[in-house]
């Protein structure tokens, strides 16, 4: 079922493709730049999509061309000092299972060593269970038991359909194959724990769907026509809280931090013209420059209260920018830590919240 601008369901409709299109695939042996560890620092990777990519030129997957959307992933750095590395492998399109398929999460257990932190975020396009995005992206929880925990159930490698032999080989994670989104992530809590290192699930942060002023959950699989599992109660999101808590890892509740920063802003303005402030043009679910960078602070905090090991090299940003493909700049950070952007709100906003790192 389409959604419209604000995620309500719109008309059904049928169109023919041509192809499909997946945002930011590559030959997986060519994906991301083979970029080593950075020698000397707690280098914290991670793992995610379109919603914690680096869309900087700098991006691993950029190409060298700044994108006009932003992302926590793309501005955490600015939130550290020198002793923490953050290595963001996060790209648009990406599942628990699809980022395993193309071989990301192995060239993330090459270079993770002991006291470094994985961080993972996925849920966006996990729960598309869609026609289109069924054989690539989707992951199904799987039936809850009585009390509503959803299962760890392993998946099974199978043949490669030929249209993916050319980004996942012979071999690979179907959807339809056992595993469960559970059992995706914590392949990820393994490759962090076998190698000595921090493993940190996040919840996947909140689109901007409003109703009369609140966040309403989202993060489900609603498509009835395919045949697959429909949740709803934001089911993808309590998943990785579950497994968080089972698994006894860190938890960063990025749904519950930006669904908090939203609503006050739709409160703070009587309707959502500030929250838009954050997003890209036109968009419910990425953020602009500015939504990142904002997004990035938030969850500095959360780090700093959270991870004692981190708290200590998590600093006040300085001689930061938020720069378009353009060339035009969203928000800069001065030498003294002084934030400004174009709206007064978040100029007032952020200038308050950093002052308190």
């Amino acid at each position: 079922m389409p959604k419209i601008y604000g995620g309500e369901a719109g008309e059904s409709a049928v169109a023919q493709l041509d192809a499909t299109v997946n945002e930011g695939y590559a030959v997986p042996a060519n994906a991301i730049s083979d970029r080593p560890r950075t020698a000397g620092a707690v280098n914290v990777f991670l793992a995610g999509d379109s919603t914690v990519k680096d869309y900087s030129a700098g991006g691993m997957w950029s190409s060298n061309q700044t994108r006009n959307e932003g992302a926590w992933g793309e501005f955490l750095q600015n939130f550290f000092n020198s002793a923490v590395s953050v290595q963001n492998y996060a790209n648009g399109g990406r599942s628990t299972r699809n980022f395993i398929n193309e071989g990301s999460l192995e060239k993330i257990a090459q270079k993770i060593s002991k006291g470094d932190y994985l961080f993972v975020q996925f849920g966006h396009n996990d729960c598309s269970n869609s026609a289109g995005y069924l054989e690539d992206r989707y992951v199904p929880l799987g039936t809850p038991d009585a009390s509503g925990k959803y299962p760890v159930s392993e998946g099974k490698k199978v043949k490669t359909p030929d249209s993916y032999k050319s980004k996942y080989g012979d071999n690979f994670y179907a959807y339809d194959s056992g595993g469960s989104f559970k059992w995706y992530l914590k392949q990820y809590i393994d490759v962090a724990k076998n190698a000595g290192a921090t493993p940190v699930l996040v919840t996947p942060v909140s689109r901007l769907y409003f109703t009369d002023g609140k966040i309403r959950p989202h993060h489900d699989s609603t498509d009835t026509q395919t045949g697959t599992q429909t949740t709803s109660g934001n089911a993808y999101v309590e998943a990785v809280r579950q497994l968080a808590q089972e698994e006894n890892v860190i938890l960063i509740d990025g749904f519950e931090i930006t669904k908090a920063l939203y609503e006050k802003a739709f409160a703070d303005g009587s309707n959502d013209a500030y929250a838009r402030e954050l997003m890209s043009q036109g968009e419910s679910t990425h953020n602009n420059k500015l939504g990142g960078f904002v997004i990035a602070g938030e969850f500095a905090k959360a780090i700093k209260k959270q991870i004692p090991a981190l708290a200590k090299s998590v600093v006040r940003p300085k001689k930061a920018i938020g720069e378009n493909a353009d060339g035009s700049i969203m928000f800069t950070v001065d030498s003294e830590g002084k934030f400004t952007c174009d709206s007064e709100y978040w100029t007032k906003i952020e200038q308050s919240e950093l002052s308190k790192f």
